[in-house]
C-alpha cells in the first residue's frame, strides 16, 4: 500500500527519484484515492531525500520517507550510458533491416512500384499517402493490413488508368474530324467527363462526349460520366482543333 502524504518514488522507467503526493478524499460513494506527481528530485537517493525534506519543510508538508534507501521499497535508478544507447541503436538497426527484408520478400510488387514511380513522370497520379506510407515502412519496418491494401488498390487503379489512356490515345489518333454543317447532326458515343459550369443564369452540367467516329464534343450534359448516349444537336467546330466541337440544344436524347 502506498504511504499517505508526500513520499519518494522511483520515477517512470526508474530514471530518477521523484516526489509524489498520495491522499484519500471523501465522495458520495465513500472514499477515492489520489496519487499525483509533484517534482523530480535526483538520481542519488541521499540528495533526493534532502530535496524532499527541504520542499516539505518550506510548504509545511509531512514527508513519509526513509532517510536511507530501502531496496524493497524503491527500484534502483537506471540511467542509459553512451555504450547502452549505442548498443540499442545497433540492435534497432538490425531489427529494422530484418523486418524490411521480410516485407520486401512478401510484397515485391509494391517495392518495385514505390522505387520506380517515386521519380517517374507520372508520379503526380499517386496520392501523397502512397509515398507517405512507403516512408513509414522505411522508418518502422512494417505496415498495417489497411495500409498495404490501400497501396495495392492504388497501384491497380493506376494500371487500369494507364490502359485506358493508351486506348484513348489510339482513339484520338484515329479520330475523324467533326463534320462541318449547319444542320443538326446525330451524336452517338460515350461521356468521358462531366463538369458543373456556372454562368449568369446560375449554371448547368456540361459533358465531354466522344462520338463513335472519334471526334469529341462539349455541351449541356444529359447523362453521367461513363454512359453511352445518342442525341441530335447543332455542332460548331473548334477553331483550334478540327476534331473538337461544341454542341447546343440537344434533342432526342437517349441513354444507350
Amino acid at each position: 500500500m502506498k504511504p499517505r502524504g508526500y513520499y519518494i518514488e522511483s520515477g517512470e522507467g526508474h530514471k530518477m527519484f521523484t516526489l509524489r503526493h498520495f491522499f484519500m478524499y471523501p465522495t458520495t460513494h465513500g472514499f477515492s484515492e489520489s496519487d499525483t506527481y509533484v517534482k523530480n528530485l535526483s538520481t542519488n537517493y541521499d540528495e533526493a531525500y534532502s530535496k524532499a525534506v527541504k520542499f516539505c519543510q518550506e510548504n509545511n508538508y509531512t514527508l513519509n520517507a526513509s532517510k536511507t534507501w530501502v531496496h524493497r521499497d524503491l527500484y534502483p535508478i537506471i540511467r542509459d550510458t553512451p555504450e547502452l544507447v549505442a548498443q540499442q541503436k545497433e540492435e534497432d538497426k538490425i531489427k529494422l533491416e530484418k523486418d524490411l527484408k521480410e516485407f520486401f520478400n512478401l510484397h515485391p510488387v509494391l517495392i518495385e512500384a514505390w522505387e520506380f514511380y517515386i521519380n517517374h513522370e507520372e508520379v503526380d497520379y499517386f496520392q501523397d499517402a502512397f509515398f507517405d506510407i512507403y516512408n513509414k515502412l522505411l522508418q518502422y519496418g512494417s505496415l498495417s493490413d489497411k495500409q498495404i491494401q490501400f497501396c495495392y488498390n492504388m497501384l491497380d487503379n493506376f494500371k487500369e488508368n494507364q490502359i485506358a489512356r493508351k486506348e484513348q490515345a489510339i482513339l484520338d489518333a484515329n479520330a475523324e474530324p467533326v463534320p462541318v454543317t449547319d444542320e443538326r447532326m446525330q451524336i452517338t458515343g460515350k461521356i468521358l467527363a462531366t463538369k458543373y459550369v456556372e454562368n449568369d443564369w446560375g449554371g448547368s452540367m456540361k459533358s465531354l462526349v466522344q462520338d463513335d467516329r472519334g471526334f469529341k464534343v462539349w455541351g449541356t450534359s444529359q447523362a453521367d460520366k461513363g454512359d453511352r448516349v445518342t442525341f441530335m444537336a447543332r455542332v460548331e467546330v473548334s477553331e483550334d482543333d478540327p476534331k473538337f466541337g461544341f454542341y447546343k440544344r440537344p434533342t432526342k436524347v437517349q441513354i444507350l
